[in-house]
């Protein structure tokens, strides 16, 4: 799979909107994805979890693991950085 800067963008902001302090599993931010104004489809579902992993493997969005399950609790000094980037 290639690398969107469309889907890192948008993946970037679902996890800036984080409030500080707590996680979401991937299921709680999907819901909140947007691209060009309409909803990510969840035929997307994949692609979006392929960035998603690629973001935070790289360190730009901090992930833990709740009963093996990944939760996100937004994004490092590096990922503010690269959304600025991709804006």
């Amino acid at each position: 799979m290639k690398r969107d800067r469309a889907v890192l963008r948008i993946v970037l902001e679902a996890c800036e909107s984080i409030t500080y302090g707590s996680s979401l599993s991937f299921g709680q931010i999907f819901p909140h994805l947007m691209k060009d104004g309409q909803y990510v489809r969840s035929e997307e579902s994949t692609s979006v979890r392929f960035h998603l992993d690629l973001l935070s493997e790289s360190g730009y969005v901090k992930r833990n693991f709740d009963k093996e399950r990944p939760i996100y609790s937004g994004l490092t000094w590096s990922g503010h950085d690269l959304l600025d980037n991709l804006r």
